[in-house]
């Protein structure tokens, strides 16, 4: 792992050329040309202690299906990618990997040149037959958190059809991290992602070159804080039907809710998060994601409150009456909703 004194603004300052995908950020002054580096996130990695129970959890309740399975190891998917998760079943159940994929080759080679600028080491690998991906470079990030950035996953030649739910793709992953300044730089100045929004500087939302709102996220740790956490990673669906099913199916199977039904400020997104019964990180299944236009957007800064979280729990102001006495004084308890 690098230095905590690394100045992550001056590894891509100093790196040259900036390759990738361009994006035109709207400053308060001037407009400003940036690249992104990453494409998408393209699967998460989580050691199970029994895979045969994450596989059937991740099917009935997630919708996944399994697109390949060897001793230990099954893969699962809800689209045309060969997999959304990669499940490992081991001794030390957790998530253990993030894997996004990179714009193109040369955003590839930039991100391994200043990760290797940085300090930061990095292996490279790639056995299409196993990863079912072509390359990757590996590495931990300030907070110890491990990612994969590949170039290309292998396709399925028949798109997973529709089982009850129509799912499009997975979407972001989020965490609470100790060193959340430094963290939050490292992903903007080495791997090239933008700051659509910030909730103070608590939690901060960044995007990549799909254009949605945020594709990764980081929320500040509380003091004492010393590894990261696994938050949620977010499956998008079409309609708030497709939540709507997915909740009812989740509770009916004894699921728990981490959040129920909410609107994201942010992003605009309505979802539910499910919790994980195992390991405590929850699933979100979410619709209307805001997509960025990088011309015109700038970044907000909201104020830590219930609406930062959901819109719909934003305290009502005063009632405009000069009421004499409350109609609540008469209402029955018992038949409150």
């Amino acid at each position: 792992m690098p230095s905590a004194t690394v100045d992550w603004r001056s590894v891509r300052r100093n790196s040259q050329p900036q390759p990738g995908r361009p994006a035109e950020i709207l400053g308060a002054r001037r407009r400003v040309r940036t690249m992104y580096r990453i494409e998408r996130l393209g699967y998460v990695t989580i050691e199970v202690a029994d895979l045969e129970q994450a596989i059937d959890f991740y099917a009935r309740v997630v919708r996944l299906e399994v697109t390949e399975r060897r001793a230990g190891v099954a893969f699962m998917s809800g689209g045309a990618d060969h997999h959304w998760l990669r499940l490992e079943e081991g001794p030390n159940p957790g998530v253990t990997r993030i894997a996004y994929q990179a714009v193109d080759r040369t955003s590839y080679e930039a991100i391994a040149a200043d990760l290797a600028t940085a300090g930061t080491d990095f292996i490279r690998g790639g056995d299409f037959k196993v990863d079912r991906v072509e390359e990757w470079i590996r590495f931990r990030d300030p907070a110890g958190i491990e990612w994969e950035i590949f170039t290309k996953m292998a396709e399925l030649a028949v798109p997973i059809a529709p089982n009850g739910i129509a799912l499009d793709k997975m979407l972001h992953t989020l965490w609470v991290v100790p060193n959340y300044d430094d963290e939050t730089a490292f992903c903007r100045e080495v791997l090239g992602f933008e700051v659509s929004d910030q909730v103070e500087e608590s939690v901060e939302f960044l995007r990549c070159a799909n254009g949605y709102h945020h594709s990764l996220g980081f929320a500040r740790g509380a003091p004492g804080l010393s590894a990261p956490t696994f938050s949620h990673f977010c499956v998008l669906v079409g309609s708030l039907d497709e939540v709507m099913r997915f909740r009812h199916n989740a509770v009916s199977l004894g699921m728990k809710l981490e959040l129920d039904i909410l609107r994201h400020p942010t992003s605009g997104s309505m979802g539910v998060y499910v919790i994980e019964p195992w390991l405590g990180f929850s699933i979100e299944f979410s619709t209307d994601h805001a997509v960025i236009d990088d011309a015109t957007h700038l970044p907000r800064r909201f104020v830590m409150g219930k609406g930062a979280l959901d819109v719909w729990k934003e305290p009502l102001p005063p009632p405009r009456v000069d009421s004499k006495a409350s109609f609540t004084e008469k209402l029955d308890p018992a038949s409150a909703l």
